[in-house]
């Protein structure tokens, strides 16, 4: 009885969508966009002051290097779930080597796996997700 019961709730939860991913991406897409257009205005703002202290301009400085290493890491979250997303998506719908799938993995981990061209042709959205993120 009990096993019956795992088994439709496996199906169950296989077979439905889930809102977790997307909305991450999304949000995290749409968080850097503004970010970014808030650090552009920042600099626009800034851009023919005159700087009155050292300490001022440190202070700009570190501001606005926040805001970009903010808009970068926005921007690697929605490509690194997008990546994750499609991986897998990938995996269950095309048979694939274990030697694949490492390389594949380890791709957003280590630059060096790059260097397998078949990756290139045989899964261009994984390898250009890929780019993106590093």
């Amino acid at each position: 009885m009990a096993d019956k019961q795992f088994g439709r709730a496996l199906r169950a939860r296989t077979k439905s969508i889930y809102w977790e991913a997307p909305v991450i991406m999304y949000v995290s897409f749409t968080a850097a966009i503004i970010f970014s257009i808030l650090h552009h205005i920042f600099y626009v703002y800034l851009h023919g002051q005159i700087v009155v202290d050292d300490v001022a301009q440190q202070w700009v400085q570190r501001s606005g290097t926040a805001i970009a290493f903010l808009v970068k890491l926005l921007f690697a979250t929605a490509a690194g779930t997008a990546y994750t997303q499609w991986f897998w998506f990938r995996l269950n719908r095309t048979p694939t080597t274990l030697k694949r799938v490492d390389i594949l993995y380890g791709i957003t981990f280590q630059p060096v796996w790059f260097a397998h061209i078949r990756v290139w042709f045989k899964n261009f959205p994984l390898a250009f997700l890929a780019v993106v993120i590093w």
